[in-house]
């Protein structure tokens, strides 16, 4: 399933070190085509309506995914939180693979 490489510890590192621009790497390297679809879907469900919810990383860019795995684990993206951690990555990766094998 999705990302191939290394544990969920591993994976999760890479996405944040992503998510905050520190490298370029691309979704087609750690998730599968059937992944990638389910990605898109999932990411017009979890952006907001507003542009500072909707997420900021490009389509293709393994921070997109970090960002929807971590709406899924359930931050809300409020200015009052701090940003997401790995708690919540690990949440929303738990719940999309439930998406993916349900």
């Amino acid at each position: 399933m999705c990302p191939g490489h290394g544990s969920i510890i591993e994976n999760t590192k890479i996405k944040k070190k992503a998510r905050n621009g520190d490298g370029l790497i691309d979704v087609k390297e750690d998730f599968e085509k059937e992944d990638v679809m389910c990605l898109k879907i999932l990411n017009k469900v979890y952006q907001g309506a507003i542009k500072k919810s909707k997420n900021p990383h490009p389509e293709h860019s393994i921070g997109q995914p970090g960002r929807i795995m971590e709406r899924i684990g359930g931050w809300k993206k409020y200015a009052s939180q701090r940003k997401p951690g790995t708690i919540k990555y690990k949440l929303g990766y738990k719940k999309f693979q439930t998406h993916m094998v349900g």
